[in-house]
């Protein structure tokens, strides 16, 4: 729309009009056992971010989670395949499932049963499924890669950045692991930030993300969430 009206329309003559999403109809409880189950739906291509999302995973591999990945392995298989060696070399084959396409009944399922929607894309134009994920009540993880901001609530992104990334979901999956998602997830960026700013000055710049990693991991393990 920025583009169309750029080129010399004037606002009056330029709507947007978002796509429709049909909001979940099954309520959501909380669970009270079982790990935190992860959700990620797109297209098995490099630049919806699956293979920084398994690496940053493997960084939290102390944390009781399992991530299922909804969509096609068929479009380019040669990223499916690297993604599935990075999950072997992870040895995280037991607790990732790429599902691969499913029915609509099958996904609506999936986002029913999921506790925390997360893609790390490079670029969306516009990020239907992080739409479908909040219809259905659920908490995201993603970056601010294209429109993403457009349609997530800023607090809840990242930079499409590794560390970043890792830094985001660990703080998210502590606040998760303490009965807190939202306080996490409006928090994390904060955090992540705050911790970045000491980067610089020390003898050992990845010091102050390193302490945030700490503290989270920590915090699943036992320690206070909060404090994170």
């Amino acid at each position: 729309a920025a583009a169309v009206r750029a080129s010399g329309l004037t606002a009056e003559r330029v709507e947007i009009v978002a796509p429709g999403t049909e909001k979940s109809t099954v309520a959501r409880v909380a669970k009270a056992a079982g790990p935190l189950e992860l959700l990620g739906v797109g297209t098995i291509t490099p630049r919806k971010g699956h293979r920084l999302l398994v690496d940053a995973l493997a960084g939290l591999r102390d944390c009781d989670w399992r991530l299922t990945c909804i969509g096609s392995l068929e479009r380019d298989p040669a990223a499916a395949a690297a993604l599935r060696g990075a999950i072997d070399a992870h040895d995280l084959s037991a607790r990732i499932q790429l599902a691969g396409e499913c029915a609509p009944a099958a996904l609506a399922a999936a986002y029913a049963g999921a506790d925390l929607f997360v893609l790390p894309s490079y670029e969306e134009g516009y990020g239907m499924v992080y739409a479908e994920a909040l219809a259905h009540g659920l908490p995201v993880v993603a970056t601010t890669a294209g429109a993403i901001p457009e349609t997530v609530p800023v607090s809840r992104l990242s930079p499409a950045n590794g560390l970043f990334a890792m830094v985001t979901l660990a703080a998210t999956l502590a606040g998760m692991a303490g009965g807190n998602p939202a306080g996490a997830l409006t928090g994390a960026l904060g955090t992540v930030t705050g911790a970045l700013g000491g980067i610089g000055g020390g003898s050992s710049p990845l010091a102050p993300v390193q302490g945030v990693v700490n503290q989270v991991t920590g915090a699943l393990s036992g320690g206070n969430p909060a404090g994170a």
